[in-house]
């Protein structure tokens, strides 16, 4: 049986109309057989943000009622029948008992957050599942906690690929054929049934897995932009759909700064060959992107990325790499020659005081600010593109600190990275 399985973002899940436009692409696209649900747009971080402000003694009152508020309507919007709303409720109540408890107990153990965290995701699914019904569409839920085994690593919980496995044949696959299921990203539970989540862009990683471990022909990533685009719609309005891109090349997108799928999560299917379609969930009518292992040989720059204010820091020393990486906060870039090494984090990641002062020791360091955009195609010509950029622009102010097949990167003034994005776009893209 050839079937897709679709993930819906938050931002594809904001209030009850955008919901039931994202049911609406279910109805349309018969293929689709397992919907993958995130929380409504903002509301983990949300349950985060209350539960950390529960450890001062006192829950966040205001802010909880905003966030029970908000749920219950959507709930009415989608005419949910009794018994959605009831479970609703009790993912509500929930919330609040483990506030209470943390504000008691003035501290927040793993469990617990990933306890909390979870009902995000549980109310999400039992409102995507009222638009289903809503329209009429043979639905049932199943609870992701019966499906994703984990480690009981909580906040990064590791899925039991092979029990996951087993499980989605015996409980989801036999299903499939006459109704579409809903289930939820991010969640899973340990061998002991005690909630887990599975880290960062986990609604994604739960999304690939599922399709491994069903085997599907597809998988589909509904968001709130019209599939992956050739640069920052904020910052050129005239950036375009890609409609077909390689797996690496999203690596690079992501890496430098785009805000597209997170190719590390989508490992399972990568390694099963499986495709990934990203759609528009507020226009299915609209032809999105496909990633797929490759696409056509081509040596034309396909798309642009931008990451502000990131530090480069420039390290001399006789030591080998080896000796002193340990020290370094999480780079997105690195390249050396001669003894001399480049890395490049992104703003969250910057070296601390104490870690530049352990470098030193070392050998001699120095740190800049700028912003890095990157060029990305299949199979970027380096030399040529060196001498394009270098032809074109009168004096232009870049650094080159490395390449790879697929991209390009250099680094500008910081402040001066989206007016380089929108030259670039111009002559590249717009005018290839």
């Amino acid at each position: 049986m050839k079937f897709s399985v679709a993930k819906f973002g938050g931002t594809s899940m904001a209030d009850a109309h955008i919901i039931l436009k994202s049911a609406q692409v279910v109805a349309k696209k018969n293929e689709i057989r397992l919907c993958v649900i995130s929380a409504t747009s903002g509301t983990t971080n949300q349950l985060l943000s209350m539960s950390e402000q529960a450890k001062s003694g006192k829950i966040p009152l205001h802010e909880f009622e905003q966030f029970e508020k908000r749920h219950t309507t959507i709930s009415l919007g989608l005419e949910s029948n009794p018994d959605i709303k009831d479970k609703i409720q009790q993912s509500i109540k929930r919330v609040k008992e483990l506030l209470e408890a943390f504000a008691l107990l003035k501290q927040t153990p793993l469990s617990a957050l990933d306890e909390i965290a979870s009902q995000g995701e549980v109310i999400s699914s039992y409102l995507f599942l009222s638009a289903l019904r809503h329209l009429k569409i043979p639905s049932h839920l199943v609870d992701a906690r019966e499906i994703m085994k984990t480690s009981s690593d909580f906040g990064k919980a590791k899925p039991h690929l092979d029990l996951l496995k087993t499980l989605s044949q015996e409980k989801i696959a036999p299903l499939l054929k006459d109704a579409v299921i809903v289930t939820q990203g991010y969640i899973g539970s340990d061998l002991e049934n005690r909630t887990t989540t599975l880290g960062k862009e986990g609604s994604d990683y739960s999304t690939a897995l599922f399709a491994e471990a069903l085997e599907a022909s597809e998988v589909q990533i509904w968001k709130d932009v019209p599939g992956i685009m050739t640069t920052d719609p904020r910052i050129v309005p005239e950036a375009k759909t890609l409609h077909f891109i390689s797996f690496d090349e999203v690596s690079e997108l992501t890496r430098f700064g785009a805000k597209v799928i997170h190719p590390d999560t989508f490992l399972p299917v990568i390694r099963q060959g499986i495709p990934i379609y990203v759609g528009y969930s507020q226009n299915p009518e609209v032809t999105g992107t496909k990633i797929t292992a490759m696409t056509e040989a081509s040596s034309r720059v396909h798309a642009l990325s931008l990451k502000k204010d990131v530090t480069l820091l420039s390290f001399k020393t006789n030591e080998p790499l080896e000796d002193f990486i340990s020290l370094l906060p999480p780079f997105i870039h690195l390249s050396s020659s001669n003894q001399k090494f480049i890395f490049i984090f992104d703003k969250l990641n910057s070296p601390t005081k104490d870690q530049i002062k352990s470098l030193d020791k070392k050998g001699s360091c120095q740190m800049k600010t700028f912003d890095l955009i990157a060029l990305v195609g299949p199979s970027l010509p380096y030399t040529d593109l060196l001498k394009d950029l270098s032809s074109y622009f009168e004096n232009p102010r870049y650094i080159n600190y490395g390449t790879s097949e697929t991209s390009m990167t250099f680094t500008v003034p910081s402040g001066e990275g989206e007016n380089w994005i929108k030259k670039l776009h111009t002559h590249f893209i717009e005018k290839p």
